[in-house]
């Protein structure tokens, strides 16, 4: 099966073989690690990038939920619509419903 050179040259020359075929493999594992490794490395950059411009725009938003909260906004919201407290009258209190002993009313 082998060259008939290979056959008459002795363990040496196949353990040089066997050695060049390892160190062949072993670059190619290195090869490929290290472009994993960028690949990776890229990936994480971009998903730091989105983080940071997330965590910015929930800052944005928490001061505009804070705002939008705020007793004084509401308060001169609700002047310019002209709502305020209810007048005398204006609450009707309905009566309660009966209960069946299942639940439903």
């Amino acid at each position: 099966m082998l060259n008939v050179r290979l056959q008459h040259a002795g363990p040496w020359m196949r353990a040089l073989l066997a050695a060049a075929v390892g160190m062949v493999l072993a670059a190619g594992a290195v090869v490929a690690v290290r472009t994993e490794i960028t690949t990776l490395r890229y990936s994480l950059s971009s998903l730091r990038a989105q983080e940071a411009k997330l965590r910015g725009r929930v800052e944005i938003l928490q001061v505009e939920a804070t705002a939008l909260r705020a007793p004084e906004r509401i308060r001169a919201h609700t002047r310019e619509r002209g709502l305020g407290p209810p007048e005398p009258g204006q609450i009707v209190r309905l009566p309660q419903p009966e209960v069946a002993p299942g639940g439903a009313p």
